[in-house]
């Protein structure tokens, strides 16, 4: 079974690349999705390190909350991630060992923190998602009512995932995601032919 990466910053396009590959037959583990389910199991260790002002009215840990506090604060993102990455790497290693069993042909683990995380080390190759930054912002702006200074300080915790970090420890490929729909579709079938290939 091949398994790819799929990483790039906050809005690159990331999820739309990973919708383009299921289209070609390949499932998606959303390491995101992997996160909210990690939350929610270290609930009481989250509040013990942040607070009690990251739940909701229904006692429920709310991600927007966390998020405030963590993006602006570069320690407590670290302290964020040493509570619920484990969590999150073991899930996906079980799910790619299911993926495997199950006879699938290839599997893609979309995560912005690909290389942070050490997922890249259980794939075969990885696609990096480039958008440039004030595509970007606009995309956080629509998707999550991103303020400047709000999209920079994610930039910022962000900063070390770059394409030019990936290349040299498998094949790497970069695909644009700023232009026409069928322009990216062209670029991913052509990745996708590739790996498979």
């Amino acid at each position: 079974m091949t398994v790819i990466g799929l990483t790039g910053r906050c809005c690159a396009g990331k999820s739309y690349v990973g919708s383009l590959l299921e289209k070609e037959g390949i499932a998606v583990i959303e390491v995101d999705r992997l996160g909210h389910k990690a939350l929610s199991s270290a609930k009481e260790q989250i509040v013990k390190e942040f607070g009690a002002t990251v739940l909701n009215s229904d006692g429920e840990i709310e991600r927007k909350k966390v998020g405030e506090i963590v993006f602006s604060d570069l320690n407590k993102l670290k302290k964020l991630e040493a509570i619920i990455h484990p969590a999150m790497v073991l899930e996906c290693e079980n799910l790619i060992k299911e993926y495997k069993e199950g006879k699938t042909k290839a599997v893609v683990i979309n995560a912005a923190l690909l290389q942070k995380m050490g997922l890249d080390k259980l794939c075969d190759t990885v696609i990096y998602a480039y958008a440039p930054s004030c595509i970007r912002f606009k995309r956080a702006v629509k998707r999550d009512k991103a303020t400047v200074s709000s999209f920079r300080r994610i930039e910022k915790a962000q900063k070390g995932i770059r394409f030019r970090d990936l290349k040299g420890h498998r094949e790497t490929y970069i695909v644009h995601i700023w232009l026409s729909e069928a322009f990216i579709y062209r670029q991913v079938h052509k990745v996708c032919a590739t790996i498979m290939s």
